[in-house]
């Protein structure tokens, strides 16, 4: 059965622009009966817990870099990968995202130096993960 939160919500909706004389019934009749409704519903319960943080209260400290992709996205008949580098300031949560070709560190570096460090204040520390990516070139660059 669907968050009744979320039924609610959708009757409000729909009573805006519609009018049924059982309508509150036919919502949730459908929403029961929808499969769909039923896997992504949003309930109370939550599962597991986000990792803590170490929130600094001063901004362009820190930066944390790391590469996303690839990923495949199909646009009308062709399939394009995407590969990017994300640099995030922990401290405002400000984010850059930078579309790369390959994810050698030559390019990475390029990416996080022309996108990121041209435009904001030289942070004290960069965290990566340790992949071949954010190896000499980028070490060399920060």
């Amino acid at each position: 059965m669907m968050h009744v939160e979320g039924i609610s919500r959708m009757e409000q909706t729909l009573q805006r622009h519609f009018h049924h004389p059982k309508m509150q019934e036919t919502i949730r009749q459908v929403v029961q009966q929808c499969d769909v409704c039923q896997k992504i519903k949003r309930g109370s319960r939550q599962y597991g817990s986000l990792a803590p943080r170490d929130a600094t209260a001063m901004p362009w400290q820190e930066i944390h870099c790391d590469t996303v992709g690839p990923w495949k996205l199909e646009l009308r008949a062709c399939t394009i990968e995407f590969k990017a580098v994300t640099t995030i300031d922990p401290a405002t949560n400000l984010v850059e995202i930078n579309p790369i070709i390959t994810k050698t560190a030559q390019e990475v570096a390029q990416a996080v130096e022309t996108n990121w460090l041209s435009r904001y204040p030289r942070p004290l520390r960069c965290i990566s993960n340790k992949g071949s990516e954010f190896a000499e070139e980028f070490q060399a660059m920060l």
